[in-house]
């Protein structure tokens, strides 16, 4: 290659579009790292006093309430989930949440609360762009790959899903509809390395 990944992330970090005027109240996004402000632990006990109460929550200190019936616990947690599942409303379901969800639940459950629904067309959508990573190498792919590689391999909460982060990107930044939402930008992800583009 022409250039390592590390130059040409720097050339691309400095290209600028000779037509391009940035508005007073876009954003500026770039590769910078923002500090958030975390609250305090005096305020992160207000805002999560409903878990304070000595209620058992599901997954929380699972050595300690194994020998009290913590089985028991998850079945009964099951079956109010199921319950919650067919009332089919999300504040119910988020209630529910916070007390824990078993892992059996968990999709349903973040599908009900987000209003997330997938059928055969999103499927189908979704086959088609992971087709397309697998026909075309864009230009973009060794960034996304960088940049993964960069944010979640280094942060133990996160290098467990390294390969769906992959999987998922490649697959949207060969989706036209992502494109569309990004109207400022050029079209360096159509740039194709290998493949015939239609």
């Amino acid at each position: 290659p022409v250039y390592s990944p590390k130059d040409f992330l720097e050339v691309l970090l400095n290209l600028k579009g000779p037509n391009y005027k940035p508005k007073q109240d876009e954003p500026a996004w770039d590769f910078s790292h923002i500090p958030i402000k975390v609250k305090e632990l005096s305020e992160l006990r207000i805002l999560y006093s409903e878990l304070s109460h000595g209620e058992a929550v599901l997954g929380i200190d699972v050595s300690r309430n194994a020998s009290c019936g913590y089985a028991a616990f998850e079945a009964e947690r099951i079956e109010l989930g199921e319950k919650v599942f067919e009332t089919n409303h999300a504040p119910i379901a988020q209630e529910y949440l916070k007390k824990g969800c078993p892992p059996s639940l968990r999709t349903k459950m973040w599908k009900l609360v987000l209003g997330s629904d997938t059928n055969d067309t999103h499927r189908l959508q979704y086959e088609k762009l992971k087709s397309h990573v697998l026909q075309y190498d864009l230009m973009i792919d060794k960034l996304i790959i960088k940049d993964i590689h960069l944010t979640a391999s280094n942060d133990d909460q996160y290098f467990v899903f390294e390969d769906v982060l992959h999987q998922v990107l490649l697959c949207f930044s060969r989706d036209p509809e992502v494109l569309k939402l990004l109207p400022y930008k050029p079209g360096y992800m159509q740039v194709v390395l290998k493949g015939k583009s239609s």
